[in-house]
């Protein structure tokens, strides 16, 4: 019934042309009419069918592509439920003609289906950290570098994929290729323009350069990444495969992969994108965690003095 309350309150119904007032008187009824039994079956049967709705995308692993089959799946159940509504207010002795009539229904079903997905989506909410959110903002150093490592990971994949003969390798060459972009374009600057000076100043004309949405892309990995390769982490995943952590953990990510779907929309879509997104995602750990080593053995080289060739195979090997 929640639904109807918040239709009562809704800009729609509160206007004074004909069609609010007709809605809103409709939504009265049905509020007074509240405990009849075929009020409430209907009800029953629209959170039902709202359910496999919601859950009909869960078989896609990239959240956005799910969400698309979600919304194709609510517009389809909302033509087929027209009939149900037309003999529920017959039923209710309640006029049925007329525009407004199927308004009430059209909003009062995309008001118990936000309200489903809300409830079910804060199971997976992340309780908010200020140290994480602190942890995941870049300096214009960092971002600059990042920009670079952005553009020289598809230009690897390429380089690999472009050496095999087949189909699939060819659709990743040909969509990794589009992530290029000409850096002569001057109408092509962006308020991402900033990550881009140290690369403006090193690029002879071989660099592969990214557009902001690529970027984007691995700037999320990162922030993700930050979250776990830190140095008081290192003994909290001693014996633990930390690969396989931040893999699963950046691929699960909402926004990395809603920035991945922004990429392939159009373009490649279910395991040919799943497959591209996961090299391209080991790909990224790899460096990251590379890195992250070197930084730490020269900070211990520093304040202790030089490593042992075995203490780095260790460190590595952990990684």
């Amino acid at each position: 019934m929640s639904g109807l309350q918040q239709l009562q309150q809704h800009p729609i119904c509160l206007g004074v042309y004909p069609t609010a007032v007709c809605m809103l008187s409709l939504v009265a009824s049905l509020m007074a009419k509240t405990n009849t039994e075929a009020l409430q079956d209907f009800c029953a049967a629209t959170v039902s069918g709202l359910w496999f709705v919601i859950t009909a995308g869960d078989s896609k692993y990239l959240k956005p592509e799910g969400y698309e089959i979600l919304w194709r799946a609510f517009h389809k159940y909302r033509l087929e439920v027209n009939d149900k509504w037309i003999e529920l207010l017959q039923a209710m002795g309640l006029y049925r003609e007329g525009q407004h009539v199927h308004l009430v229904c059209q909003f009062l079903l995309q008001a118990v289906l936000q309200a489903i997905i809300e409830d079910r989506n804060k199971q997976d909410k992340p309780i908010d950290n200020p140290a994480e959110t602190k942890s995941e903002s870049l300096s214009p150093q960092e971002e600059q570098v990042l920009r670079y490592v952005s553009g020289y990971i598809p230009f690897s994949l390429f380089k690999n994929l472009n050496k095999q003969k087949n189909d699939t390798a060819m659709t990743y060459c040909k969509f990794l290729k589009s992530w290029k972009v000409d850096c002569s374009d001057e109408t092509a600057r962006t308020f991402l323009q900033y990550t881009n000076d140290w690369i403006d100043k090193q690029n002879r004309g071989g660099l592969f350069r990214v557009s902001d949405g690529v970027y984007l892309l691995f700037r999320a990995m990162e922030q993700e990444t930050c979250k776990y390769l830190t140095k008081n982490n290192l003994k909290t995943f001693q014996g633990c495969d930390i690969q396989s952590t931040l893999l699963n953990n950046i691929k699960g990510s909402h926004r990395v992969q809603t920035y991945w779907c922004s990429l392939t929309q159009g373009k490649i879509t279910g395991d040919t994108s799943t497959n591209l997104l996961n090299m391209t995602v080991k790909k990224w750990i790899k460096i990251r965690a590379k890195a992250f080593i070197n930084v730490y053995l020269n900070l211990k080289k520093a304040t202790h003095g030089n490593v042992g060739k075995k203490a780095e195979k260790a460190l590595r090997k952990d990684l």
